[in-house]
């Protein structure tokens, strides 16, 4: 079936019956922020971050929309992303609509996604401000947007509790604590590597682990599944990559024997301690 398929067949009758189910899926909000990371990255947003179990000024998750085809950051758009899991018949409060704008900044757009329902208050607030957007959405977007993805359904479509937990479930896992401490390491962050990253031998690097770094840090030391011992690389900060990854590419098959490039998820972690990183090439 083809995703624009999956939006048209959802009739009134279907979505009322679907988003009780869907809300009863997660046990949790923070099982519902987690499954949001999945289905940003079904959108195409990068570096999707959980600010799990915090409070980052009404902040749930971050994401990056990359600029055009990665050839500079300069027109990332940063996107920040509130989550309520709510009863499918509730409304989502116009003072946490206002909370999600009074955290944006210059440049910076809001998403709030819900599984109840917004007023028209709440709609009216959040398109009030064209220099500090906020996209809103409810339940009925969202089991919408989860049918066309296949991100619980099947079919007609038909929602599974299954068929949602396993596409959780196939989502790499981020390790709670770094080997050997008691420190957490940073969440799971994901980053395309495109073609032109790979012609240029340069490896993308998540903000959320450049941001640990210090201003007098000029190399970031990576460990791949490839080496035993992490390898240290220079890092651009403008351009926000390291350099020097023509082996490492190689070695995980995003340069083929033949010198073509092959695109390639990168998955990334942090560990504060050992102040190494970790790749992983999907």
């Amino acid at each position: 079936m083809a995703a624009s398929d999956s939006r048209t067949e959802l009739q009134p009758e279907d979505v009322r019956a679907f988003l009780k189910q869907f809300y009863l899926a997660f046990d949790t909000g923070f099982a519902f922020q987690d499954f949001l990371k999945l289905l940003l990255e079904r959108l195409n947003l990068e570096e999707v971050v959980v600010n799990q179990k915090s409070r980052d000024g009404g902040i749930d998750l971050r994401a990056i929309r990359r600029g055009v085809d990665g050839l500079s950051s300069a027109d990332d758009v940063p996107y920040v992303i509130q989550a309520k899991r709510l009863d499918p018949r509730r409304a989502v409060s116009i003072s946490d609509v206002r909370a999600l704008r009074g955290v944006l900044t210059g440049g910076t757009k809001g998403i709030f996604i819900t599984t109840g329902r917004f007023t028209a208050h709440s709609t009216t607030f959040a398109n009030e401000e064209p220099e500090r957007p906020i996209v809103l959405v409810d339940g009925k977007d969202l089991i919408a947007l989860c049918a066309e993805h296949g991100l619980g359904f099947v079919n007609r479509p038909v929602f599974s509790k299954e068929k949602l937990e396993g596409a959780i479930k196939q989502a790499p896992p981020a390790p709670a604590v770094a080997p050997g401490s008691s420190a957490p390491v940073l969440p799971l962050v994901s980053k395309a590597v495109t073609a032109n990253d790979i012609r240029a031998r340069i490896l993308p690097v998540p903000n959320v682990i450049l941001d640990q770094l210090t201003p007098k840090d000029d190399q970031l030391p990576i460990l791949s599944s490839a080496a035993s011992q992490p390898v240290s690389y220079r890092v651009n900060r403008d351009r926000k990559y390291v350099g020097g990854v023509s082996a490492l590419f190689k070695q995980h098959g995003l340069i083929s024997p033949a010198g073509v490039s092959v695109p390639k998820q990168a998955n990334w972690t942090f560990d504060p301690v050992s102040r190494v990183a970790t790749v992983r090439f999907a």
